[in-house]
């Protein structure tokens, strides 16, 4: 029985890192379309540098108010920022 919580826990992990990484790759191809640097979206989101770096190399996953003030910098909906397709790439 542990040893199948473990599998599930894992298996939930690593849908959660497929995720986390989907996001780090849209705001990065968000952030290139509206040819920013990251330093001037960390100006404009007041989000630092480095965590909008590791935010992109799906590092770290990204706290709701961050993600709130990333997509108001980039003037669309939170939900449209962070909507995840389904399926493979």
């Amino acid at each position: 029985m542990l040893v199948f919580l473990l599998i599930l826990v894992s298996l939930q992990a690593m849908e959660h890192a497929d995720k986390i990484r989907a996001i780090g790759l849209r705001l990065r191809r968000l952030r290139d379309e509206q040819n920013l640097s990251q330093e001037e979206l960390s100006y404009i989101s007041n989000v630092s540098k480095p965590t909008i770096q590791r935010i992109e190399k799906a590092e770290t996953a990204a706290r709701l108010d961050v993600l709130i003030s990333i997509a108001e910098a980039l003037k669309m909906p939170l939900h449209d920022f962070v909507r995840v397709e389904n399926g493979p790439n």
